[in-house]
């Protein structure tokens, strides 16, 4: 599918990127691994591997198949309780999917939403880039790193220390370093917020070509 910004070879995301066929295989081998289970002969394919089990909403059904069909195969679920992680809150999907694709082999999400299950894959992947840039690359991003903390410490000392010999106790200093982390922080949110932007226009525009 033309615009798919996952790999349906490794990403499960939409029966509609496997045929029939791919579908019938699939299905003739969980019929074999229950059949194997009931017999007491369930083989261990998942031997040292990890599941990350993000869960949006509770599913008591989803949760409990997951983990007991990964113990069987040999493996271990981390069930993650809406609430002890915050993706796309205090921590942006991109982070999210970053962490824990290096920790763990595999991830399995329950989400509200189906766009949230496909940034998840689209950004599991190693090899992928942020989804955005800092005006100057990485010294770019150090230098604007180091003004603004050297701008939030200044105005941070002369908040608590006014009367610091030879600084005047008005806001002649304390204004204009107020005013560059203001700016600071506006710049930043914008510039994300505009990269993000585009990037949702890019994959739109993708799907619509689909």
């Amino acid at each position: 599918m033309a615009g798919r910004v996952y790999d349906s070879a490794k990403d499960f995301i939409d029966t509609q990127d496997y045929d029939r066929e791919e579908l019938e295989r699939l299905l003739d081998l969980i019929a074999l691994l229950k059949d194997a289970d009931k017999d007491g002969a369930c083989p261990e394919l998942l031997r040292d591997v990890s599941l990350g089990m993000i869960f949006e909403e509770p599913s008591t059904r989803t949760g409990v198949s997951f983990e007991v069909a990964m113990v069987k195969l040999g493996g271990h679920a981390l069930y993650l309780r809406p609430g002890e992680i915050h993706m796309g809150a205090r921590e942006s999907i991109y982070d999210t999917a970053k962490v824990l694709s290096r920790m763990c082999d595999v991830i399995e999400a329950r989400t509200l939403k189906h766009e949230t299950c496909v940034e998840l894959a689209r950004w599991s992947d190693a090899d992928r880039p942020r989804p955005y840039r800092a005006p100057g690359g990485n010294v770019g991003a150090w230098l604007w790193a180091v003004i603004a903390t050297a701008a939030i410490a200044a105005s941070t000392i002369l908040f608590l220390w006014p009367e610091i010999p030879n600084a005047p106790e008005d806001w002649s200093y304390t204004g204009p370093l107020l005013a560059i982390v203001a700016v600071t922080l506006i710049v930043g949110e914008i510039l994300v917020a505009r990269c993000m932007a585009r990037l949702r226009r890019e994959e739109a525009a993708g799907t619509r070509d689909a």
